[in-house]
């Protein structure tokens, strides 16, 4: 039988032990002063519609003649009440229901012809603090030249942010979609998460808002319940439009005010709920040892959570990013070499960090273990770690790491006019979230 170790471990704060790379600096190489502001990219035009709507708008080639255009809402399952669990992402499928302009059959008719596929995969998602919907589009080239992107594509995009229809037959005939999704979920990945984010999310909200929701929820929910909640969230200062692509951008943003149409909103934004993770508590240990019949291997994450941090927008939050991403170079180099090794217990290891809501943040080591070598492979992973915080990093080490950075953001620069709109839709879009 295969099973999974899960080891969670709030020590308090663990890179910022580990990366010495000098003290602290008023000046950056010549960037600047540690409080200035990280540049924006200069041909971006963003700004407010008069609604409120947050607007991205990149002129870019690559796919010629094509755009991709994004909606993002930033609103999740973390919104959700007691007895709304998964209505954040039913309304993401309602969306696809029809819309005012839309009927049903003329919205999917036109998307599929813009290559979407309905389904598992469709091009929406809900996570727990936002729902995304994307579309890729030909541009249309107008009698005098202009590129431009077609109007019934920009005319969906503007039905999303505040005219989808909720009949209720379209209600009843999605609970069964949805809920062949929820069943779809319930395979070993799905069962062993279930079973981990309570230990690694306890005392917070996080662990009971899986986005997929509740099977008894989306089975009893009413049409006017899920239209509320859409109103409730699916507000223009809640929302960010990001277009890029082979077009006008200047024609664009002119006419984006008459073509994104949802009203102002008449009332103050509904407070959202206290979502951040409880801080540390140095010395706390929770472990959960997972076993299930279909898991394919044996795995070992150790979660370390780190102190709460806002994501900034300063040079020295850039400076700790480019600190972060060289430590973990530095560690994924010794597990790789490592893997080599006949003798290493773990076929694979790697490091990472992830987040939940604005300041939560873990810092994770796991390993996928050799047979019968799970222990071993645990303690190897602490083995690291304690070597790390007692003696960290050799000058070559760091500046294999640092020249292995340079040289790639060199690439990204000398390619910068080669990169697909897809990438610069999704840093916006991250950007706004």
């Amino acid at each position: 039988m295969a099973f999974l170790l899960l080891s969670v471990l709030t020590l308090g704060l663990f890179l910022h032990s580990c990366a010495g790379f000098g003290g602290s600096q008023s000046t950056y190489g010549g960037l600047g002063e540690s409080a200035d502001p990280i540049p924006f990219m200069s041909a971006v035009r963003t700004g407010k519609l008069p609604n409120g709507l947050t607007y991205y708008i990149l002129k870019n080639s690559k796919p010629e003649n094509r755009a991709s255009l994004a909606l993002a809402v930033h609103a999740g399952s973390i919104m959700e009440q007691d007895d709304e669990q998964g209505l954040a992402h039913f309304v993401e499928h309602m969306s696809f229901n029809g819309t005012a302009r839309f009927p049903e059959a003329e919205l999917r008719n036109y998307l599929r012809s813009l290559g979407m596929r309905f389904g598992a995969d469709l091009n929406a998602y809900t996570y727990y603090d936002e729902t995304v919907y994307r579309l890729d589009t030909p541009v249309e080239t107008s009698e005098g030249g202009i590129k431009r992107i077609p109007a019934r594509a920009l005319a969906i995009l503007d039905d999303w942010t505040h005219a989808v229809t909720f009949a209720p037959q379209d209600v009843e005939d999605e609970r069964a979609i949805i809920l062949e999704e929820y069943r779809a979920y319930l395979g070993a990945g799905e069962r062993v998460s279930r079973r981990m984010l309570p230990v690694l999310l306890h005392d917070s909200i996080y662990a009971e808002r899986l986005p997929i929701g509740l099977p008894e929820i989306i089975e009893t929910v009413p049409a006017e319940r899920l239209l509320n909640f859409y109103r409730t969230w699916y507000r223009p200062d809640n929302m960010a439009v990001i277009i890029v692509g082979d077009f006008d951008d200047a024609a664009l943003e002119a006419e984006l005010a008459s073509q994104f149409t949802a009203p102002a909103p008449a009332t103050p934004p509904t407070a959202r709920p206290d979502t951040e993770l409880p801080p540390p508590v140095k010395n706390s240990i929770r472990v959960e040892i997972i076993t299930d019949p279909e898991f394919p291997y044996t795995r070992i994450d150790a979660y370390y959570k780190t102190r709460p941090g806002e994501r900034g927008t300063n040079l020295a939050y850039y400076r700790e990013q480019v600190m972060r991403d060289i430590v973990n170079r530095i560690i994924s180099r010794r597990f790789e070499n490592a893997s080599s090794d006949p003798a290493t217990p773990y076929a694979d290891a790697g490091t990472w960090e992830t987040r939940y809501g604005r300041t939560g943040r873990f810092y994770v080591m796991a390993a996928i273990s050799k047979p019968e070598l799970s222990r071993e492979s645990l303690r190897a992973l602490l083995r690291e770690k304690e070597s790390i915080l007692r003696y960290g990093f050799t000058a070559s080490e760091i500046d294999l790491a640092k020249r292995a950075l340079l040289s790639e953001l060199r690439r990204r620069a000398s390619e910068q006019d080669r990169q697909e709109s897809r990438s610069y839709l999704e840093q916006f879009q991250e950007h706004f979230l």
